[in-house]
């Protein structure tokens, strides 16, 4: 990732730290000289424009065009804006690039708010963000992170949803599954678990459209399944536009697209970014189907999220 450059502190840094002495009143006052400004946006912008090249030469076949779609997402996470400009007050320690730059073009923040209040959203996103250290404290007491990591994940897609408008129930149709390893289980019998569930939902949604004639092909969802062995996230995908109606169908699994691990110090940040970029990206694909009415997501209810699931 790249590296995150120093920030001046912040007025409510000043305020905790009352007392001062004659080094940070220097810090304060130390003004970056222009030329050396430039450097450092040059910098940044020529790493941005590598890494964008790196990711978009693809070797043909790997990913479908949905997944590049996602892949892209998630390799240039701490180049595109992630949430809105006045966040920033409430994540000091993030870096600039992770919010909206004034007076520059720039795509929108890949977290936006629809009917969720500013502090239950931004509650959320830091929950998500304080998992790593929350992870690294279950091997201190000799705990599995797998059911802390799996209810945090849950979380964050129940706020994300309701910000939406949506709720899934047994009659909808979701395009995401989470499966947490169980006690004795080994790693390989989760992992085909989890492939069981992901082609189990993908015949559901075969089924419903055989039966639908508001969907064409070109907006079937990308299913996502999140494997919790240990600290460790990994995700698979199954592409629903794969699905040629014939026997070979059955024979088709998910696919291993990436995986974080949650207890790797200094990737706090990124290995939560990741998990964020990937529930926006399921968010939008059903905010997507259920304006083309497909998928039976209901109108969630008009109350808050519940305190205890932030």
């Amino acid at each position: 990732m790249p590296a995150v450059p120093a920030r001046r502190r912040s007025a409510t840094y000043k305020d905790r730290n009352n007392e001062t002495d004659s080094d940070d009143e220097e810090d304060e006052d130390y003004q970056i000289p222009d030329n050396e400004r430039a450097t450092v946006l040059f910098d940044f912008n020529r790493e941005r424009d590598k890494r964008l090249a790196d990711v978009t030469n693809i070797p043909e076949g790997r990913y479908t065009e949905q997944e590049k779609d996602l892949f892209l997402q998630l390799a240039m996470r701490g180049f595109e804006p992630l949430a809105p400009k006045h966040w920033q007050f409430d994540f000091p320690t993030l870096p600039d690039s992770l919010f909206p730059e004034e007076g520059k073009r720039q795509s929108e923040p890949i977290i936006t708010i629809s009917r969720s209040t500013t502090f239950y959203a931004i509650k959320s996103l830091n929950n998500l963000f304080s998992l790593s250290g929350r992870v690294r404290d279950c091997s201190i007491v000799e705990k599995n992170p797998e059911t802390l990591i799996k209810q945090t994940i849950s979380r964050y897609i129940r706020w994300a949803l309701y910000d939406a408008n949506l709720e899934i129930n047994r009659a909808s149709m979701p395009i995401h599954v989470l499966h947490a390893q169980k006690k004795n289980e080994s790693v390989r019998d989760a992992l085909e678990r989890l492939n069981r569930r992901l082609k189990k939902l993908a015949l559901r949604h075969r089924m419903a459209l055989a039966a639908s004639d508001t969907l064409n092909n070109n907006k079937l969802p990308l299913l996502i399944g999140f494997l919790i062995c240990g600290p460790v996230v990994a995700l698979m995908t199954f592409d629903l536009n794969l699905i040629k109606g014939t026997p070979e169908d059955d024979e088709m699994n998910g696919k291993f697209f990436s995986q974080f691990d949650f207890s790797e110090k200094g990737q706090d940040v990124w290995n939560s970014l990741s998990i964020a970029i990937v529930v926006m990206h399921i968010r939008s694909s059903m905010v997507r189907l259920a304006r083309s009415g497909y998928g039976g997501y209901v109108k969630s209810l008009e109350s808050s999220p519940a305190s205890e699931d932030l």
